[in-house]
């Protein structure tokens, strides 16, 4: 696998090679430029430097690399690349779609809302991840904290943020939490809110200045051990913010009924994924919930889209003669 540092493209790469079941090691290094602006035409190619690191990517007797989102695609096709110059077979996988050729990659896993096919494409529900009812139990023996373990009956409140397109602005920030108090009062439980990265400031401070019993913020969570799929284990509902198709994707596989908050305004990509989950009864709205009585239906299963596509491309690489 071959990061950047992003933590939510390399979780899903990490989950991914779980699933196929590959021996894998994580390479974190930065694009160089040109291979990262002119992939098809440049990397790998006239001695120009794939990454700020190329003796370390270069030094994997690697079979199968995996990639994760478009910075990291000029990297993925200039390997190939170069061990085909060893006369060596090296299948590369990458995940997103990398708006390239298709016949730069072995596979592309791509969400199926991006509406793209093709012989090499796998579409995916969502984004890649662990999270299912029984993974869900794995993570929850995990949580080094004795208070954060012994939660029952509570609702978790995942928040995203701002994105490079888009900036929260104060006003939606109060709706926000306007809707987090009305929540608890209806539903008169202990309210468990875990920021992502992304989670500006002027919510988190907003957050902590919500006044009220049975009301916590958890801060400073590892993405790579990161508690909060534990903390959702024993919950009675979790409540996503729309920005993030990671973290809607995980909290629809957790088995929990699904309730969701516009941050910021979904675009065309993302509503038609909210809108299919919202067809399929598996989330709804937070401003439909007007008593404790919720009628959405979890999604409990013991194998996400993960397990799935690991399952497929285990099979062709089985047919390229490529084993882990």
């Amino acid at each position: 696998m071959i990061g950047d540092g992003t933590k939510g493209m390399q979780s899903q790469s990490l989950a991914l090679a779980k699933s196929i079941g590959l021996k894998y090691k994580l390479i974190e290094v930065k694009p160089f430029w040109l291979s990262r602006i002119f992939p098809s035409l440049l990397a790998g190619r006239f001695s120009i430097p794939l990454s700020n690191n190329d003796k370390i990517l270069l030094s994997y007797d690697s079979r199968v690399i995996l990639t994760c989102g478009a910075r990291m695609a000029g990297i993925s096709i200039g390997l190939k690349r170069f061990f085909k110059k060893k006369y060596n077979n090296l299948f590369n996988i990458h995940i997103q779609n990398p708006k390239l050729l298709i016949r730069n990659f072995d596979l592309l896993v791509i969400p199926e809302h991006d509406n793209i096919s093709g012989d090499k494409i796998i579409l995916s529900r969502g984004s890649l991840h662990e999270i299912n009812e029984r993974s869900l139990k794995k993570f929850h023996e995990k949580i080094p904290s004795k208070k954060l373990k012994n939660l029952k009956n509570h609702i978790v409140v995942l928040v995203g943020g701002s994105t490079k397109n888009q900036l929260i602005t104060e006003n939606r920030a109060n709706d926000f939490i306007h809707e987090i108090k009305r929540i608890h009062k209806l539903f008169e439980c202990k309210i468990v809110v875990l920021p992502s990265r992304r989670t500006p400031d002027i919510i988190i401070n907003k957050l902590k200045d919500i006044n009220v019993d049975d009301f916590e913020v958890v801060e400073g969570l590892n993405e790579f051990e990161n508690p909060y799929p534990g903390i959702m284990f024993n919950s009675k509902l979790i409540l996503v913010t729309t920005d993030s198709i990671n973290m809607l994707s995980e909290a629809t596989n957790s088995g929990k009924p699904v309730v969701v908050f516009d941050l910021l305004t979904p675009g065309i990509k993302k509503n038609r994924y909210i809108s299919n989950l919202i067809y399929e009864k598996k989330i709804t709205y937070s401003f439909n919930i007007k008593s404790s009585e919720i009628n959405l239906k979890p999604n409990i299963t013991y194998e996400n889209e993960c397990d799935r596509i690991g399952k497929v491309i285990k099979e062709k690489l089985k047919n390229f003669k490529i084993t882990s």
